[in-house]
């Protein structure tokens, strides 16, 4: 990976000029508006993206490189849309990287649940050697007025 996964969701276009940081995905979402004639048949990412019609060609092609690139991705980045637009759309299974990309995706759904079980774990309790709960995000105080202007 040339980036960060987490700069993603920062914001990619004010990061790295385009809306796609992963290479092989913007390129397959080139290559797939290229092939479309039609015009409602085209991928855009403007606040979200509908990855939907690249999953239903690459399953009718049985593409297993562009349907794991797609599932890196959904792993990758789940949010603006992508996750909802390809994960549940996938009808097929056309190889052995798409099979990788798959065990992939669920090690990291995995890990991310474990991750958040333990955020909420540590919340309901005092840190270990610490006399103060963990505060959560909305419950930090705003910076003094002389910082925030900084």
């Amino acid at each position: 990976m040339l980036h960060p996964q987490g700069a993603y969701v920062i914001d990619s276009r004010i990061l790295f000029g385009k809306t796609i940081i992963l290479p092989p995905l913007d390129a397959i979402i080139s290559a797939h508006n290229a092939a479309t004639q039609d015009p409602e048949g085209k991928v855009y990412f403007d606040d979200t993206i509908d990855l939907e019609p690249v999953v239903r060609k690459a399953c009718a092609e049985n593409d297993d490189e562009t349907l794991s690139w797609l599932v890196f991705s959904a792993a990758q980045c789940p949010a603006f849309g992508i996750y909802e637009t390809v994960i549940p759309k996938i009808t097929c299974v056309p190889g052995i990287r798409t099979q990788a990309a798959l065990a992939y995706f669920v090690q990291c759904a995995y890990l991310v649940e474990r991750a958040m079980s333990q955020v909420d774990d540590i919340q309901s309790k005092h840190v270990i050697g610490c006399a103060h709960p963990v505060k959560a995000p909305s419950q930090f105080a705003l910076p003094s007025p002389q910082h925030q202007a900084l």
